[in-house]
């Protein structure tokens, strides 16, 4: 007789699946540029709206972070053209696209110094 492999497996914190793997700055980059490539107006989506907006606030993070420590950030250079011209978009179609949940969220403020 079998047992059941995945018996208390949702409870068992300490299993090595249920750790969570963090994904790489260029991982989520590319992930980004993926979704904007599939989908030209993806300005338009709300949804598509809170992943972008979550994707550049991961690796802003992650940037202010190596800042922070003094070290370089390990992102390739058409890859931080490539945020930063995701970033201008989202920002100019702000005021027309963002749904409630962004506005919540990721709050535009356009008067911050960083």
């Amino acid at each position: 007789m079998s047992t059941n492999q995945f018996e208390g497996f949702f409870e068992n914190e300490n299993h090595p699946a249920m750790k969570m793997v963090e994904p790489t700055p260029s991982q989520v980059i590319e992930t980004l540029m993926m979704l904007c490539g599939q989908n030209h107006e993806f300005y338009k989506d709300s949804s598509l709206r809170l992943i972008l907006c979550g994707g550049l606030s991961y690796v802003e993070n992650y940037i202010i972070k190596m800042r922070d420590e003094g070290r370089v950030p390990d992102i390739h250079v058409g890859y931080a053209a490539f945020m930063m011209l995701l970033s201008d978009r989202m920002v100019d179609s702000y005021d027309e696209y963002a749904g409630d949940k962004e506005r919540e969220l990721f709050p535009l403020d356009l008067d911050e110094d960083e």
